[in-house]
């Protein structure tokens, strides 16, 4: 499935699609990261997913990644959000170590066999 496709089939409304929220994260008024967070209702409490955080290559290590995390992890608390999960690539050790500062544990591992 092209990147068009998953956004469409989960975006439908575009920026106006409920429970989603994606925003930019800026910096002397120039764009330096964007998150988009998904929230649901769930009978032990609403719960979110970060399907995207991303901070342009150049502003990488500066930590501009955490302040976006802080921010939006501060607008779920006040939402009354009970989790948030998210998923990152095993390789990606920058990212695990700032999730893993921010106190995301791991719950699950997913495993490939190339042949």
């Amino acid at each position: 499935m092209s990147a068009a496709a998953d956004f469409q089939r989960l975006l439908p409304d575009g920026l106006a699609t409920a429970h989603h929220d994606l925003w930019i994260a800026v910096d002397d008024d120039q764009p330096v990261g964007v998150l988009w967070l998904f929230t649901k209702s769930r009978a032990t409490g609403p719960e979110s997913f970060i399907y995207e955080l991303s901070v342009q290559e150049d502003k990488r290590r500066r930590g501009y990644g955490r302040a976006i995390m802080l921010a939006a992890l501060d607008v779920c608390r006040r939402r009354g959000v009970v989790s948030v999960g998210l998923n990152v690539f095993g390789h990606n050790a920058p990212a695990r170590e700032l999730y893993d500062s921010l106190g995301f544990a791991v719950v699950s591992t997913s495993m490939k066999l190339t042949l």
